[in-house]
């Protein structure tokens, strides 16, 4: 507070940046559960790839992996990555491990950290980045 008893605006700022760093916040917790609970109770299968869909964009093209898996009744199941890379992070026919929900084969992820973790690990990054700034008023 200053002489006439009000707060300063930098503290105000500070509790702002706090706020505004609880919603990534909320949002990595989220994620982080979300995914943790999905690979407790994911079946695992290999797939191949079968394609990799351009997407033209301002940055230039970035391809989304499709992979197609068996389930052990023998049905097989196409689904796609969630991110897009440049240069694409996988080659047609490569074989990899994928995560599914065994009710629901559609909702599979690539076995790979960036594939499972990297929503979390965004939203944490921006809550500690406004945490910090936070801090600094």
């Amino acid at each position: 507070m200053n002489a006439h008893g009000f707060i300063l605006p930098s503290r105000i700022i500070g509790v702002f940046l706090l706020l505004f760093a609880l919603i990534p916040l909320g949002i990595g917790v989220w994620l982080y559960s979300s995914t943790k609970n999905f690979i407790a109770s994911a079946s695992k299968a290999t797939a191949i790839v079968t394609d990799l869909i351009p997407s033209s964009g301002s940055d230039g093209t970035t391809y989304t992996t499709v992979y197609e898996f068996t389930d052990p009744y023998g049905v097989t199941h196409t689904a796609q990555s969630r991110w897009s890379s440049n240069p694409p992070s996988h080659v047609k026919g490569q074989s990899l491990l994928v995560l599914y929900d065994p009710a629901q084969p559609e909702n599979a992820h690539i076995d790979g950290f960036w594939s499972l973790w990297l929503g979390p690990v965004i939203c944490a990054g921006i809550a500690i980045q406004f945490l910090i700034f936070a801090l600094c008023f």
